[in-house]
């Protein structure tokens, strides 16, 4: 990759990283509008002359998500007279109830499809932006400083505003979530799992800075805590701050899900990191259990009002699991190609439940919703990317030795936004899903063995103890 292209998309995605919580988690059109042209053209400055075969294989995975949302958009946006699919039975009702003739749609609302794909393609830019960064090892390196960074400082700045005045947002009223931080976002489990994953990339920056001061093949509670002991110095009280400030964000927050995953993926990122350094066999077992104990008792301890929601409302809520019903029953109807692109809110109240009560525009699970609106064949495309790039985060966790954090960083952060994905919609708000991709994109760049690599980390065999991240 050149040097100077290089460094303009790393500028561009830094931008996009910082910017994109910033504008209240990027929701309108505009803010899509804004950052999908924004990572195109930091794109544009990418040279992918120099990437080897095996990382340019993931273009197709690329390739075949855009062809799918591209033939499911062009079908929704094509009048039915020219593609032959039948469209959507409400135009005709309403047509017989106007006494008037209708131009028919295959989406329930005519263009929506159109806007509604803003999103999920401004998060495949940023995925794939970062990926495109992620191969150099050094500005790999700096997205995750980026996100650590600038999560620590939107973190210390929501807890001073949630302290002088927790009805604010930024200078705004809060219409919502009055007495729990969510700045800068409007909904506080987008908040909570926001500031979860920059926690998480702020641990792994710091334990980074601990692991060479570690027995190898031994780490203990002990072995941590003398290690622990040895950066109590400025740089070390340093580092530790964006995972400290980002957590106690997270638990300000009072989202059920979003803290918990916050506190597990601390737990699952520390095991994976040091798995290699863990006691033999039982050793990732243990750090699992008594990571998960750590993390049960910090809940209990500081969680706040968190645990007091858990008593009041368990796991899930009743109207969760009747929406999920009613969007079933959505996907049975129009198994091919949904209801169309964005069309979730206008289709489910005829398929509501009196057990359900408020304004649902989400079904609060993301890949329900999308074979909701966009068909089977869409969503079965989507989860099988996602389960490609799940195992490259993986085979890349196992096959790397120095640098492993990236891998790390992108499997832990994915499992995270995949797991509240199936409760709630905290992926599709840009805000949130733009830094996330473009970390989990990072994690895949340098996920692949590399051979001979150049002293920026592009290509040279360091060896099996030193391969390269």
């Amino acid at each position: 990759m050149r040097t100077g292209s290089s460094s303009l998309s790393s500028v561009i995605l830094s931008v996009v990283i910082v910017g994109a919580p910033l504008l209240v988690g990027s929701t309108t059109p505009s803010a899509i509008a804004l950052w999908c042209i924004t990572l195109a053209v930091g794109l544009a400055c990418c040279e992918v002359s120099s990437l080897r075969q095996g990382q340019r294989a993931c273009f197709w995975l690329v390739v075949v998500v855009v062809t799918a949302y591209g033939a499911v958009l062009l079908a929704q946006l094509l009048p039915p007279a020219l593609t032959g699919l039948p469209p959507h039975p409400l135009w005709a009702r309403a047509s017989a109830l106007l006494a008037r003739p209708l131009s028919p749609s295959v989406s329930i609302v005519r263009e929506q499809p159109f806007f509604a794909v803003g999103a999920p393609l401004a998060g495949l830019l940023a995925g794939l932006l970062g990926y495109l960064v992620g191969v150099d090892r050094v500005r790999a390196k700096q997205v995750l400083e980026v996100i650590a960074w600038s999560g620590a400082g939107l973190a210390l700045f929501a807890i001073v505003s949630f302290l002088i005045n927790p009805a604010k947002l930024f200078w705004w009223d809060k219409f919502a979530y009055g007495g729990v931080l969510t700045t800068p976002f409007v909904n506080r489990n987008a908040a909570a799992l926001y500031y979860g994953t920059c926690s998480v990339v702020g641990a792994l920056l710091f334990w980074q800075m601990l692991r060479p001061r570690l027995p190898h093949g031994g780490v203990t509670p002990s072995a941590l805590l003398r290690a622990g002991a040895g950066i109590l110095h400025f740089r070390g009280l340093v580092r530790s701050a964006p995972p400290i400030l980002c957590l106690i964000a997270a638990l300000l927050t009072a989202s059920r899900a979003g803290t918990v995953l916050a506190l597990a993926g601390q737990v699952l990122a520390f095991t994976l990191y040091f798995w290699r350094d863990l006691p033999r066999k039982v050793g990732p077992a243990a750090a699992l259990v008594l990571g998960g104990l750590i993390a049960l008792i910090v809940l209990q301890t500081l969680g706040g009002s968190t645990g007091s929601r858990f008593n009041e409302h368990g796991l899930v809520d009743e109207g969760r699991m009747d929406t999920y019903r009613a969007t079933l029953r959505m996907i049975s109807d129009f198994p091919w190609l949904g209801v169309g692109l964005g069309g979730f809110p206008f289709a489910f109240p005829a398929y509501r439940t009196g057990s359900v009560w408020g304004v649902w525009d989400r079904a609060h699970n993301v890949i329900l919703e999308i074979a909701a609106e966009g068909g089977l064949p869409l969503a079965i495309v989507v989860v099988a990317a996602w389960s490609a790039v799940l195992v490259l985060l993986a085979c890349g966790i196992r096959q790397r030795r120095r640098d492993t954090l990236f891998p790390v960083a992108g499997l832990t952060v994915a499992a995270m936004a995949l797991v509240h994905a199936m409760i709630d919609f905290s992926l599709q708000i840009p805000g949130f899903a733009l830094p996330a991709m473009a970390l989990i994109g990072v994690g895949a760049a340098q996920s692949f063995a590399t051979r001979n690599l150049d002293e920026r980390g592009i290509g040279r065999n360091l060896g099996p103890d030193a391969a390269i991240g």
